[in-house]
């Protein structure tokens, strides 16, 4: 049942943050907002509550399905992805290059065992 209540609570705060963000105009994604909210809230409650790691779970286990809106999204802005084809495709590598090396640099880092060194 308090996955039930963790269910609902995500709901309303994703809903508060919608609310919150269209009334402040704020230039951040409402998500963003609510993420930064919820990491606020575990920070002071100082761990994860348990109905709320079994509704997390639930949701990535179901993660692909998220993806769906989106990718059919980009059949709507086409026109507009074909105008800065350019600036994505670059912005994509420079994101994976970067993303793979500081991955790789942490990875390094906690597999040989000096981390006190950096």
């Amino acid at each position: 049942m308090k996955t039930v209540y963790f269910g609902a609570a995500l709901i309303m705060l994703s809903l508060f943050c919608q609310t919150f963000g269209q009334y402040l105009a704020l230039p951040i994604p409402v998500s963003l907002l609510g993420m930064a909210m919820l990491l606020i809230f575990l920070i002071l409650l100082r761990r994860v509550p348990a109905g709320l790691s079994k509704v997390t779970q639930l949701l990535l286990g179901n993660m692909a399905l998220f993806f769906v809106p989106i990718t059919l999204s980009v059949f709507t802005i086409d026109n507009d992805l074909l105008q800065h084809i350019w600036t994505i495709l670059g912005a994509l590598c420079v994101s994976t290059v970067l993303s793979l090396a500081v991955t790789a640099w942490v990875a390094q880092i906690l597999l040989s065992g000096n981390r006190h060194e950096h």
